[in-house]
């Protein structure tokens, strides 16, 4: 569910539960789509996949009952949603925000070899707050960032989302591995945007006024 709409699709405010939604319904939001609840939608990507023997698996590397999550995707088109709580405890580590590369680790094995499959993630390293210290995901990869010539809360940005590059890179070296990284589909987006950054952070990240 999301509790803000706007005219000016497709870009509207909102949350994750909005924007991921859209991603996995292929629907703009309106101002009607405020709830979402024990609806099986025919035309998500997933059950499309599902329906043609796909193997199918949803992750989330946050608590599996936040926005009802262990309810939604499987009516979305995913025959078992994992996340913290359910099963994703025991491959990555409880913290905030929890590591991408962790979870990609933790659940290849779980599907690799398994083809085809359809497979859905929804990450949480580069979420807010960012600060050097406050972000476990931000303080792992300080390193990478500090001599940027950012203010912390940018540095921090980055380096928290380096995780899900890192998530990235180990999930291309083990489809290659598998032998199935040339017939594999990766669609990598978002579901809202960073609304942690202040407006001047973002004028810093362009390098200009926006």
């Amino acid at each position: 569910s999301s509790d803000v709409c706007s005219s000016d699709l497709p870009s509207w405010s909102g949350c994750t539960s909005g924007g991921e939604l859209v991603n996995l319904s292929g629907l703009a939001m309106n101002c009607e789509m405020i709830t979402y609840s024990h609806q099986k939608p025919f035309n998500t990507i997933g059950r499309q996949l599902m329906n043609q023997g796909y193997f199918s698996r949803a992750y989330h590397n946050n608590y599996h009952t936040f926005y009802d999550r262990h309810i939604t995707h499987e009516d979305l088109g995913y025959e078992k949603f994992i996340g913290y709580g359910n099963g994703m405890e025991e491959g990555v580590q409880e913290l905030w925000p929890e590591s991408d590369l962790e979870m990609i680790d933790f659940t290849v094995p779980q599907y690799i070899d398994n083809q085809p499959f359809s497979i859905y993630y929804m990450t949480v390293s580069g979420h807010c707050r960012y600060s050097k210290l406050g972000n476990a995901m931000s303080k792992k990869n300080w390193s990478l960032v500090e001599d940027l010539p950012y203010s912390e809360w940018v540095k921090a940005y980055i380096a928290c989302n380096l995780e899900l590059e890192y998530a990235l890179e180990y999930l291309m070296q083990r489809l290659e591995e598998a032998g199935v990284a040339d017939k594999t589909c990766i669609v990598l987006t978002n579901d809202h945007y960073p609304y942690g950054l202040t407006e001047d952070e973002y004028n810093e990240l362009a390098g200009q006024t926006l």
